[in-house]
C-alpha cells in the first residue's frame, strides 16, 4: 500500500491557514482525554445529524465553502450495481475529521447508517482532539449508491485498515495536482471519490472552526442555521450532496432538486 501524506490537507486549506496567520495550527482542548477508539454515537448525535430540516439546507445553500473538483471523461466508480462513494482518510487526522460531518449528512440524505460512532482526532497533531464521527464499522444502506470507507491508521498513527489493489490505484491516481489543480502534495487525506467525477481532497473547511466543541455541541448545534460551525458542516453537506445528485441521475427529486443543492450545482457549474 502506498503510505499516505499526513499532512493536514491539499493545498486550498492550507492557504487559508497561511492567509489567517501564524497562529492557525492553534487549538483549544476540549475537557476530557481525546478518545482513542471509536465509542458508538448517542441516539441524540444520530437524531441531530439525521434530522437537519430541509429549510435549514435551503437556508445556507452553498455557502463560501470551496466545491469538489469536477473530473470528466473518466470510467464510473461502480460497485454492486451502483455509483461509489469511496472516503479514504485516517483517525488520528483532524481534517478527516471535519470533513466527516458534512459527509455523513450528505450520505443520510441518500440512505442510512447503522453502527455509526464517535471519535476525536490525535491529541499530538495540529487541531488536537477535534470532535468527529467514526465511519469504521457502519453500515451504509442505500437504494442509490454505494459507501466505502477505509481508515488507512488509527488515532495513534497505527496500521488500521488496507487498501484494495483498486482503491491503491484510484488514489494514485486521483489525489495529485493532475487531477486535482494546485494540490501540492499527492496523496493528501481526506480523500473522496465521488464515481470517479468529483474529488474532494482535503478538508472544505478548517478544523479550527471545531475547536473545544465536542461531538454532541456539534450534532446538536446543527438545528440553528444561525450558527457559524453548523453554516461550514450544511453548506459542505450541500456541495457533497449536489455531487452525489450528479451520480444519482438527480435522485430523490426531493433532495436533489431542493433550492440548497441547486445552490451548489450553480456554484460548481452544474445541471439542474
Amino acid at each position: 500500500m502506498r503510505i499516505l501524506n499526513r499532512s493536514f490537507a491539499g493545498v486550498r486549506l492550507l492557504l487559508v491557514l497561511l492567509l489567517v496567520g501564524g497562529g492557525a495550527l492553534m487549538a483549544v482542548t476540549p475537557a476530557g482525554a481525546s478518545a482513542t477508539s471509536p465509542t458508538p454515537a448517542s441516539a441524540a448525535i444520530i437524531r441531530d445529524i439525521s434530522s437537519i430540516p430541509m429549510t435549514e439546507f435551503n437556508e445556507i445553500g452553498a455557502g463560501s465553502i470551496v466545491a469538489p473538483t469536477h473530473i470528466k471523461k473518466q470510467s464510473p466508480l461502480i460497485e454492486n450495481k451502483r455509483p461509489e462513494v469511496l472516503y479514504v482518510g485516517a483517525e488520528f487526522c483532524p481534517f478527516c475529521a471535519a470533513e466527516r460531518w458534512p459527509l455523513a449528512i450528505a450520505l443520510l440524505r441518500f440512505g442510512s447508517f447503522k453502527g455509526l460512532s464517535t471519535i476525536a482526532s490525535s491529541s499530538t497533531d495540529g487541531f488536537p482532539n477535534t470532535a468527529t464521527l467514526d465511519f469504521r464499522g457502519a453500515v451504509f444502506t442505500s437504494s442509490y449508491l454505494t459507501f466505502t470507507e477505509v481508515e488507512v491508521e488509527n488515532v495513534n498513527h497505527q496500521p488500521l485498515m488496507t487498501l484494495t489493489k483498486a482503491q491503491n490505484a484510484l488514489v494514485n491516481k486521483y489525489d495529485s495536482s493532475k487531477y486535482v489543480p494546485g494540490l501540492q502534495q499527492a496523496g493528501s487525506i481526506p480523500f473522496i471519490d465521488f464515481g470517479n467525477r468529483f474529488l474532494q481532497v482535503g478538508s472544505s473547511y478548517s478544523p479550527s472552526i471545531l475547536a473545544g466543541l465536542h461531538a454532541k455541541k456539534i450534532a446538536s448545534n446543527l438545528s440553528d442555521h444561525n450558527n457559524s460551525v453548523t453554516q461550514s458542516i450544511v453548506a459542505t453537506a450541500n456541495q457533497l450532496t449536489a455531487d452525489i445528485c450528479d451520480l444519482t441521475k438527480e435522485q430523490p427529486g426531493k433532495v436533489c432538486l431542493s433550492s440548497g443543492v441547486e445552490s451548489a450545482d450553480a456554484k460548481q457549474g452544474l445541471p439542474h
